[in-house]
């Protein structure tokens, strides 16, 4: 690695690099590429809980509780790492966050929270006019909901055209990302696949079924359809939008071990003594 550290080096800049520069440089490049992501580091927010698929979210840590009001299958992947989920119109499952696990109410501990998932539609349900699968989470006084349909997203139970954002959900996994404001207002904002820019936002939510806690899947009359899970997480510490990709890691590693070993070279540290 050294001898290749070496080569690149002197291709930038034209000049031979000593024994210790390229040593100082290929730390530098150690310590860059082993920039430690936790397991809980998605799209980079750091979230506090996170359902992989693969397995059934109650075999996940912490465990999910499932509902069930029959007639749903539960169907987990592990060699593509999803779940599916199907239920009927009449028939719905869906899945909670176990007590004390999701806490979205305001403080300075918790500054809003965030809620991510990656999803597909595969079907929507006969009669099932609202969606396909849901998500709602609550503070202990407002209820935000985000309905899943098979063309489009929307918050809350009725479609309008503020509250709604044209999408293919069946073409492809779609990651989508809802935030609520930590000051106090009670705002959510929807991402789309990664997106800085909110394809919704202003919703307030409804005071109605508060009880500070998160669903996802069918917990409805007029839900169902057939939907796979990657994963879903999320965060009570904070409201984090998307930020744009960064630059490729490479070029950024060969920039690290370039600076060290030119700041290196110039402290005379290659050997040559300073007149």
């Amino acid at each position: 690695m050294i001898n290749q550290l070496g080569g690149i080096l002197r291709f930038f800049s034209g000049k031979p690099a000593s024994k210790a520069c390229l040593l100082l440089a290929g730390s530098a490049l150690a310590f860059s590429s082993a920039s430690p992501a936790l397991a809980e580091e998605i799209n980079g927010v750091d979230f506090g809980v996170v359902y992989q698929g693969g397995i059934l979210p109650a075999d996940s840590t912490p465990a999910w509780v499932y509902a069930s009001a029959g007639g749903s299958v539960q169907t987990p992947d592990p060699v593509e790492g999803t779940l599916q989920l199907t239920t009927t119109k009449s028939g719905g499952g869906y899945y909670t966050s176990g007590a004390g696990v999701w806490d979205g109410n305001f403080s300075e501990e918790k500054p809003g929270s965030t809620v991510e998932f990656s999803m597909k539609v595969v079907s929507q349900a006969e009669g099932a006019d609202i969606a396909a699968a849901s998500l709602h989470f609550s503070t202990s006084s407002m209820r935000f909901i985000l309905n899943i349909t098979s063309d489009k997203i929307y918050l809350s139970n009725t479609v309008s055209d503020t509250n709604s954002y044209l999408l293919d959900t069946t073409d492809a996994f779609h990651t989508i990302r809802l935030t609520l404001a930590g000051d106090g207002s009670g705002v959510v904002s929807v991402y789309v696949d990664n997106n800085p820019t909110a394809v919704l936002s202003g919703y307030m939510g409804q005071s109605s079924g508060a009880n500070n806690t998160l669903w996802w899947g069918d917990n409805s009359a007029s839900v169902g359809g057939t939907t796979q899970w990657k994963y879903l997480a999320f965060t009570n510490e904070g409201a984090f939008a998307p930020v744009p990709e960064p630059r490729p890691i490479a070029a950024g590693l060969i920039g690290a071990a370039f600076i060290a070993w030119n700041l290196c070279a110039k402290s005379g540290a290659s050997g040559t003594k300073k007149r």
